[in-house]
């Protein structure tokens, strides 16, 4: 008779089949969940902050935008149109129909005239928790707004961009060597303008100015600053005259 001096494997219980199984799976879903929230959390701190290097970048590109549209009412003023006569109508932002209507060779947006395009300020250059504003996402021109130190006392001509991020906003005043604090763009003294587009006419309705007796903005053609009324305080402002007057 053959003896089997082999020993038979013991077979795996049901019960610890099922464990196993059960151990890996909560670890599968324990390890996609750790993932998960730091992806989550990487996405969250590279969107809330901006570098100084991007606020940089886009500090230059509002500073480009703001020379594009200066040049644009040159080209339109060296057409013999009047400083009146200046048009902003475009297809994209409402509000700016030229009263009365002037001729292509006055408009900022015609090829006749300043031959630009009309280019929606970038998303990421402007503060989102203010998006429900009037004015947030759209340049703003006014007739309405002096710039103290610029020109006379009349009002100007100017480009506005609402509610940019204040570490673009204190970027931009770098590079214009505006003084700002560490922390801080210059506080307007009060109201700097409403969102009465520009149609052909002036009023002397508001002054850009600094508040405090300090004179940061004062005969600065371009900067940006704090509000201080109207817009509300604590919101960052971009400003670029068009026309001194």
């Amino acid at each position: 008779m053959t003896i089997n001096n082999r020993k038979r494997r013991p077979q795996d219980r049901p019960g610890e089949q099922g464990n196993m199984f059960f151990y890996i799976l909560l670890g599968v879903i324990l390890f996609a969940a750790l993932a998960f929230t730091i992806s989550r959390s990487f996405h969250s701190t590279s969107t809330s902050n901006m570098t100084k290097r991007e606020a940089g970048l886009a500090a230059t590109s509002i500073l480009d935008f703001g020379q594009r549209f200066a040049h644009a009412v040159d080209r339109s003023r060296r057409k013999n149109c009047s400083e009146n006569d200046i048009s902003f109508s475009n297809a994209i932002v409402s509000g700016y129909a030229h009263s009365p209507v002037v001729d292509d060779k006055c408009k900022l947006f015609d090829s006749k005239g300043g031959a630009i395009s009309y280019t929606a300020p970038q998303p990421d250059w402007l503060d989102s928790t203010k998006s429900a504003q009037t004015l947030y996402g759209e340049w703003f021109l006014t007739g309405l707004a002096n710039i103290n130190g610029v020109g006379t006392a009349s009002a100007d001509l100017v480009l506005i961009l609402p509610y940019v991020k204040k570490e673009i906003c204190l970027e931009i005043d770098h590079k214009l060597n505006i003084a700002t604090s560490s922390s801080y763009p210059p506080q307007d003294a009060g109201s700097s303008y409403d969102t009465t587009k520009y149609t052909g006419t002036f009023a002397d309705t508001y002054e850009i100015r600094d508040s405090g007796g300090s004179d940061d903005l004062v005969g600065k053609q371009a900067g940006c600053f704090e509000a201080n009324g109207t817009p509300a305080t604590g919101t960052y402002h971009f400003y670029y005259v068009l026309i001194e007057r």
